[in-house]
C-alpha cells in the first residue's frame, strides 16, 4: 500500500480515517494548522497565508481534503459565515495549487463537500445529478466544490451526509433529550436526514482511493425522517416517549439562517458509488442502533 495525505486529519472523521487506512496497510500523513503537533507524519500548513511545510519529495497514492470549520458549533454571524467559507474555499484552492505546482505529488484527489449542497428539498428524491438548492449551506457547498482546481489527475467530490457514530459527532447531540423520553423535532419531524455511519464513510473513502473513481458521490447510506429516527430509537429500547414538535418559523426568529441545520430536508436514497460495487454495511438506522459501543 502507498502513502496517503489527509488535510483535516485531526478532526472527527479524519482520526477515524487515519486509523482505518493504517490498519489496511497505508502510511498516513496529516496536514494540520497546529504547528506544535508537527512530527515525521504531520506537516504544518496555513492555507490562509499559503504556508506549506511538508516533505515535497514524497509521492502520495491519494490526497484527501477534509478541511473546514465546524458548521454547527456556533451561530452564523456575518463573521462566522466568512470563517466557514474561508476555511473550506481557501484550503481547497491552496491544496489544488500545491498539487498543480508539484509541491504535493499525488495520483488522485478527494475533496469533501456536504449534502447541504441540495438545500431544503422536502421529500423530493435527490441524486448526484440534482441541481443545487438555496440557502447559506447550499451557497457554501457550491463555493467549496468550485474551489477544486487540480489538473492532470483524477479527482472526486464527496457530498457527505450527517455522520453517525455512537461515540461522537452528531449522534450524541441528536439523542440529547432521549434520557428524558422526549423526541425533540421541528415541524413534526417530517424533514429527511441523509446519514452515513462513520465506519461506512471511512470504507467508502478507501474504496474511492483503490478505484480512483472520478465525479461527485453522495456519501449517504440512507435517509430517515427525524420522526422515524426517534420512533426507531425508542422502539429499539422498548420505551414510550413524548414527541415535542417546535415550529421552525419560531426557531428562525431566534436563530436566523442557522435554523437550516435543523430544518433542511434532503432525501437521498442511493449513492452513485453503489453502481461501482461499493456496499454500505450499515444501511438502516436499526443496524446502526445494533452497533456495540466501542
Amino acid at each position: 500500500m502507498g502513502k496517503i495525505l489527509i488535510a483535516g486529519g485531526t478532526g472527527f472523521v479524519g482520526r477515524s480515517l487515519k486509523k482505518y487506512l493504517e490498519e489496511n496497510g497505508y502510511e498516513v500523513y496529516i496536514l494540520s494548522t497546529q504547528k506544535n503537533m508537527v512530527n515525521q507524519h504531520l506537516f504544518y500548513w496555513m492555507p490562509t497565508q499559503e504556508i506549506y511545510e511538508g516533505n515535497e519529495s514524497l509521492d502520495f497514492e491519494a490526497v484527501i481534503n477534509l478541511s473546514g470549520a465546524n458548521i454547527a458549533d456556533r451561530l452564523w454571524t456575518a463573521k462566522r459565515k466568512i470563517e466557514l467559507k474561508e476555511s473550506r474555499v481557501l484550503s481547497t484552492q491552496f491544496i489544488s495549487k500545491l498539487i498543480n505546482e508539484g509541491k504535493i505529488k499525488t495520483k488522485y484527489f478527494i475533496q469533501a463537500s456536504a449534502t447541504g449542497f441540495y438545500g431544503d428539498r422536502k421529500a423530493a428524491l435527490l441524486n448526484e445529478n440534482t441541481h443545487a438548492g438555496e440557502g447559506f449551506l447550499s451557497e457554501l457547498c457550491i463555493a467549496w466544490e468550485q474551489a477544486v482546481a487540480v489538473k492532470n489527475i483524477p479527482f472526486s467530490i464527496m457530498r457527505i451526509g450527517v455522520v453517525l457514530d455512537k461515540e461522537g459527532g452528531a449522534y450524541p447531540k441528536l439523542m440529547i433529550t432521549t434520557p428524558f423520553r422526549i423526541a425533540q423535532v421541528f415541524d413534526g419531524g417530517k424533514a429527511y436526514m441523509p446519514w452515513i455511519a462513520l465506519n461506512d464513510l471511512t470504507q467508502m473513502i478507501a474504496f474511492l482511493i483503490q478505484n480512483q473513481s472520478e465525479g461527485v458521490f453522495n456519501a449517504v447510506s440512507h435517509s430517515i425522517t427525524y420522526k422515524d429516527l426517534y420512533k426507531s430509537f425508542f422502539t429499539w429500547h422498548r420505551k414510550r416517549f413524548l414527541t415535542l414538535s417546535i415550529p421552525s418559523r419560531l426557531l428562525k426568529l431566534i436563530l436566523g439562517q442557522f435554523v437550516e441545520i435543523f430544518s433542511s430536508s434532503q432525501r437521498i436514497e442511493k449513492s452513485r458509488i453503489v453502481d461501482l460495487g461499493f456496499k454500505f454495511s450499515i444501511d438502516s438506522f436499526e443496524k446502526f442502533l445494533a452497533l456495540p459501543k466501542k
